[in-house]
């Protein structure tokens, strides 16, 4: 009889191991991450030299770039 009671416990405890092995963790305390936001650089225009962070095109490495108001279609 001891020998049953020994494999019923162990089976019990096998049962209990794979019921654990089951469980995805929980990571609640984590919350996703933002991007931070993406901050216009501000260059100098090839046509009207002024400094300004609304372009057409800008080259990063240099900071020259075609301003909105040079690129209009008016002044074209």
């Amino acid at each position: 009889m001891e020998r049953k009671d020994e494999i019923a416990e162990l089976d019990a405890r096998s049962k209990e191991l794979e019921s654990r092995n089951r469980e995805q963790p929980r990571y609640s305390s984590q919350e996703p991450t933002r991007p931070a936001p993406v901050v216009p650089r501000e260059g100098t225009c090839i046509h009207c030299g002024k400094k300004t962070a609304s372009y057409w095109y800008c080259d990063g490495a240099t900071g020259e770039c075609e301003c909105k108001e040079c690129k209009t279609p008016e002044k074209i």
